[in-house]
């Protein structure tokens, strides 16, 4: 909802300035309860769209299926990284003296 402004010019610490909404700041009145429970109603109604098009199991499943990989780790001469392109592919363990450049072995886990 588009909120209305009033113009009003406020003087503080000797400084007019124009201020529109001065009518907000009083909050037991019954146009600032109205504007808060309008801005409610679209903020609701906004959160249900968001529950019903991000379920939490299917963003679950969604992530899950995004590739993956480890963090390399150094142990002594070689480095050695898990990594797997797609959930549907096997689990690749891949080791080597230079990182990503000539692997020594692939094991595939599954």
């Amino acid at each position: 909802p588009i909120t209305k402004s009033i113009t009003n010019t406020i003087t503080k610490f000797n400084i007019p300035f124009q201020y529109d909404y001065v009518w907000l700041e009083d909050m037991k009145s019954e146009p600032t309860k109205n504007r808060v429970n309008s801005q409610n109603e679209v903020y609701n109604l906004h959160l249900e769209e968001i529950k019903k098009n991000n379920n939490i199991p299917s963003k679950i499943k969604e992530y899950n299926n995004y590739p993956s990989n480890g963090l390399p780790t150094k142990k002594e001469a070689y480095f050695y990284l898990f990594t797997q392109k797609k959930k549907e592919n096997p689990l690749y363990y891949i080791t080597g003296k230079i990182l990503m450049i000539m692997p020594l072995r692939f094991l595939i886990l599954t």
